[in-house]
């Protein structure tokens, strides 16, 4: 199939998970024609991701999941005031349901871009607010996390591949997540 989008070439190596996230409008591109893959997400954008891919997977559950709460319309945070509406209820319902955190008792950070470690911190969040189940390991799966607050999650979505280092036994924590890399840790976890 073709790219949806026109700066996701043919050859990409991403094209399958970025096209199935366009189709199935977990995401809607940085415009109407392109995707921005190598662009950081930031976590105004995860929290629309992770809403999305919460609604789908209630949507289309095989087995009892948990739906998100209802968005009380109280912004949990002062700095997502004047973000759209549709952020501040993405990231309402994913703090009401203990998804997400601020990066301050008040504040969210939406514009901050999002790590590696943040992002394994979302989905294994995601997982247990789901199932009531997160997902856990005694095994060591990378080199430069050893002490990293985020040690403990990215090892977990590493026991069962939705996190993947670079080949070379490192994951960077504290590195900044790309659309593409994003594309493909949230088909792996749908996929898990």
């Amino acid at each position: 199939d073709a790219p949806t989008v026109t700066d996701v070439s043919a050859s990409d190596p991403s094209l399958e998970e970025i096209t199935c996230l366009v189709a199935t409008e977990l995401t809607q591109g940085t415009t109407a024609t392109t995707y921005s893959p190598n662009a950081s997400i930031t976590r105004r954008q995860m929290a629309l991701f992770i809403k999305r891919t919460a609604d789908l997977a209630d949507e289309l559950e095989v087995t009892a999941l948990a739906a998100l709460p209802a968005y009380d319309g109280i912004p949990d945070f002062v700095d997502v005031v004047g973000e759209s509406t549709e952020a501040q209820e993405a990231i309402g319902q994913l703090s009401q349901a203990d998804i997400v955190e601020g990066t301050t008792a008040a504040t969210y950070g939406p514009g901050q871009d999002v790590t590696r470690r943040q992002m394994a911190a979302f989905i294994n969040r995601l997982q247990d607010f789901l199932t009531g189940d997160p997902f856990t390991t005694t095994g060591d799966y990378f080199d430069d996390d050893a002490g990293d607050p985020g040690e403990d999650n990215l090892n977990a979505l590493a026991s069962v591949g939705i996190f993947q280092g670079d080949g070379a036994g490192n994951v960077t924590p504290g590195g900044l997540l790309t659309r593409r890399q994003m594309a493909n840790i949230l088909l792996r976890d749908a996929q898990v």
